[in-house]
């Protein structure tokens, strides 16, 4: 049995900051920054934000990209650098605020690189037939 990927969904914060507003505070230019990361704005969490909150609403976005309710997921694996603490991860707190009270979930630590290894992760534990619908979150 091979795997696929059948929906995708993201989330990221209202609130923006750009280049322009960071000049304002310290010493750089848009150009600057743009010549050296890409990067023209970054949007922050509000203080009643976490990245849990993130995570549920990327998930839920995911799950209606591929016409799938949380009902029909039996692995759901998180792959952050960014939990809401250190012990224990995101997945418990997002497992729960998606229903998913009643399927394993385990967080997958890897830096920056882990959607990739969660993609490999996955894409293993259903070739080996262990389970049909994961939902991979990073």
């Amino acid at each position: 049995m091979g795997s696929k990927i059948v929906g995708s969904g993201s989330y990221v914060p209202d609130k923006c900051v750009t280049n322009k507003d960071l000049e304002r505070i310290v010493d750089t230019s848009d150009e600057w920054i743009v010549r050296r990361t890409g990067i023209r704005e970054r949007h922050l969490l509000e203080a009643d934000e976490d990245p849990s909150k993130m995570g549920i609403a990327a998930a839920r976005a995911a799950c209606a990209d591929a016409e799938a309710s949380p009902g029909v997921i039996d692995l759901f694996v998180v792959a952050t650098n960014f939990p809401d603490m250190i012990c224990p991860g995101s997945s418990p707190f997002i497992a729960s605020g998606l229903g998913l009270d009643q399927v394993p979930f385990f967080d997958l630590k890897a830096g920056c690189s882990g959607f990739v290894y969660g993609l490999a992760v996955a894409d293993g534990l259903i070739r080996a037939g262990m389970y049909r619908h994961i939902l991979l979150l990073g």
